[in-house]
């Protein structure tokens, strides 16, 4: 571990400038923000654009309180993660999440509902006054910062990070449970998974528990048994070989036949561009099957009439 946080240029946690940060002010400098520009905008309260997205509701930061927000995403990256985070984490995603079950017999999946909504002031307060033991002042200005009506905001690029590490502390005990098991436990984003020659019950019990008792839901338990099709964050896991699933294998099947139906050149040239996109999302999957047909999409694109 040591060796991988060295090659990434991340430190621990007790390094990080953040950790017992006394000073507004030098908050400020490390956020490189004048402290009474950060005062202005919060006194403002009009620093995110809401709108609705999909069958939820995006909190989007105005361009200022996101450079707010990017510069503290940028401190808290540089912290070490631990083996099991694959989200907000540079060199990991979803396929390395997904990858490291690969050969397990037995999966378990459970998701925290509604995350960012239900990571609350309190939550992000506490990692800030007690994990990284700033003061008082220091702690509630950066929760100020971060949160959106008492929640993560769902839009921001601090979100993501900002909530694993205000529960960073549950996460700790459900991984340290699982390994005492010989289970391997990953989390992405809201999306935990469990895998190994079997997964107890006492640690899917425990850590449903760790989740109620910090104010947290879970829901969209699964389980999948030995010889199943295993499909973790996207990808489908099976003989131990990742493989893209049949509904995105349908997408890309469904947009290649508009593609071939379309006459009009500004319509064809915009479905090549998201089969190009698509395509190369499925390659980190499966390279040897998309990554040449990303390739012959990226030439029709070049052989389209000029817009």
């Amino acid at each position: 571990m040591k060796k991988e946080e060295k090659k990434r240029g991340n430190y621990a946690l007790n390094q990080s400038p953040l950790f017992k940060l006394r000073s507004q002010r030098r908050l400020a400098q490390l956020l490189r923000t004048p402290l009474n520009d950060i005062y202005g905008l919060l006194n403002t309260g009009n620093n995110y654009r809401v709108f609705p997205q999909g069958n939820r509701t995006c909190h989007d930061p105005k361009p200022k309180m996101k450079g707010i927000h990017k510069r503290l995403q940028i401190l808290l990256n540089r912290i070490a993660p631990p083996e099991y985070l694959h989200s907000a984490t540079k060199g990991r995603s979803y396929v390395t999440n997904a990858a490291a079950h690969l050969g397990n017999d037995v999966l378990h999946k459970l998701d925290i509902r509604k995350f960012f909504d239900s990571t609350t002031y309190k939550h992000v307060h506490d990692f800030f006054k007690n994990t990284m033991q700033c003061s008082a002042d220091v702690a509630a200005l950066l929760s100020r910062i971060t949160t959106y009506d008492d929640r993560l905001p769902t839009g921001s690029p601090i979100s993501p990070i900002l909530a694993y590490f205000a529960h960073k502390s549950l996460f700790d005990q459900i991984n340290q449970e699982a390994t005492a098991t010989n289970v391997m436990m990953t989390c992405y984003v809201d999306d935990l998974s469990f895998s190994g020659s079997t997964v107890p019950k006492a640690v899917l019990r425990k850590a449903k528990k760790g989740i109620i008792q910090r104010g947290l839901e879970y829901h969209k338990e699964k389980r999948f048994q030995k010889g199943d099709t295993k499909i973790v964050t996207g990808v489908a896991l099976r003989d131990e070989q990742m493989l893209l699933p049949n509904k995105r294998h349908k997408k890309i099947h469904e947009e290649k036949q508009r593609s071939l139906e379309i006459d009009d050149a500004k319509k064809k040239r915009e479905i090549i561009h998201k089969l190009i996109s698509q395509t190369g999302e499925a390659a980190r999957i499966e390279p040897s099957q998309f990554e040449p047909l990303k390739q012959a999409l990226m030439q029709v694109r070049r052989n389209l009439p000029k817009p």
